[in-house]
């Protein structure tokens, strides 16, 4: 889970330094009247994209943590289930053996 977390912010950190770097190439460009406003717009619809493949995979991975987080839970409440079944189990032990044990106990101390 922590693996995921950090792929996802490390993915996450560097879409966006790329998205950074193309922004400052494209804010120093010179701008020459019909050619660069047909630039700035296909540049414009690629950043677009980009920022809707961001959006996409953000919700995928918020999906896939919402799942994991899931399945911790449900593992949470298995582990809490056996650890209450072996704590029975334990107490059920101790009472046989103290069942087994006491006579035993008694008949020793009347042998000798």
């Amino acid at each position: 889970m922590k693996q995921l977390l950090r792929k996802t912010n490390l993915e996450l950190k560097l879409a966006l330094v790329f998205s950074a770097i193309f922004f400052c190439g494209w804010a120093t460009t010179p701008i020459n009247a019909a050619e660069s406003s047909e630039e700035a717009q296909q540049e414009l619809a690629a950043v677009g994209n980009a920022i809707g493949e961001i959006q996409s995979w953000l919700s995928e991975a918020k999906s896939t943590q919402s799942i994991e987080i899931q399945n911790l839970q449900q593992a949470d409440l298995q582990i809490s289930t056996l650890s209450q079944s072996v704590t029975a189990t334990q107490a059920a032990l101790a009472e046989t053996e103290s069942e087994i044990f006491i006579p035993l106990t008694r008949s020793r101390s009347v042998k000798q």
